[in-house]
């Protein structure tokens, strides 16, 4: 019996919230019931961007609960917190259930992006993993709908709504995942034993909470203290 389930064809909602999307019982990879096949809302055609954290699916791999890893043409859905599959760049997209993924790994542009599924605050999410060490480094991408309209004002093409990135950051320490302040000061608090040493580093390499490999630059040289 395969371990993978998956859910239909991928919906989304015009809400910032996403909505739930019922649980398909498929024992077989790319092969659902019909009652499981869901449209998408093509209202999401008129938004700026896309909901993906990546405009195009890339080869990554995913290691499932019980230790069974796997390669698959992927992408991650920031608006949704949801991990997409296809079975080739023309197919529909699936997600898959989150609870039977720990990590997934996609390659673009040189750079591993490994997520980890955490929970935090009693909900379960994926984490973009940035550092190892004593203080691990994560952030948690996702995506909003910025909306150019107040409420039930006409859409218009010159000023669309449009998909915006959002990052927070987080530091695990013996164990416990911690919301990080997005400024130097609040990396310095995170690190209150070697604040003079961590101030150093800051000052060394600039700050940037937008790119992710310069504060995983900062983060493993923090982790050598």
């Amino acid at each position: 019996m395969k371990l993978i389930t998956f859910i239909g064809i991928l919906f989304y909602s015009v809400h910032v919230q996403a909505q739930g999307v019922p649980e398909i019982p498929s024992q077989v990879p790319f092969s659902v019931s019909s009652n499981a096949v869901k449209s998408f809302d093509q209202r999401f055609e008129k938004i700026r961007g896309t909901p993906t954290l990546f405009d195009n699916y890339q080869e990554g791999k995913i290691r499932f609960t019980k230790e069974q890893e796997r390669v698959m043409l992927m992408n991650y859905d920031a608006f949704n917190d949801q991990v997409l599959i296809k079975r080739d760049t023309g197919a529909a997209p699936f997600a898959i259930r989150k609870d039977v993924i720990e990590r997934f790994v996609i390659t673009q542009a040189g750079h591993d992006y490994e997520f980890e599924r955490l929970t935090h605050n009693q909900k379960d999410g994926y984490f973009l993993k940035l550092s190892d060490g004593k203080a691990m480094l994560y952030c948690k991408v996702s995506k909003i709908i910025h909306r150019s309209k107040s409420d039930g004002a006409h859409y218009s093409e010159a000023s669309p709504d449009e998909f915006l990135i959002l990052n927070q950051y987080y530091v695990k320490q013996n164990g416990v995942l911690q919301e990080l302040q997005k400024s130097k000061k609040g990396i310095e608090n995170a690190f209150p034993d070697n604040k003079t040493e961590v101030s150093g580093i800051l000052k060394k390499h600039k700050v940037n909470f937008n790119d992710y490999w310069k504060m995983a630059l900062i983060f493993e040289e923090i982790g050598k203290l």
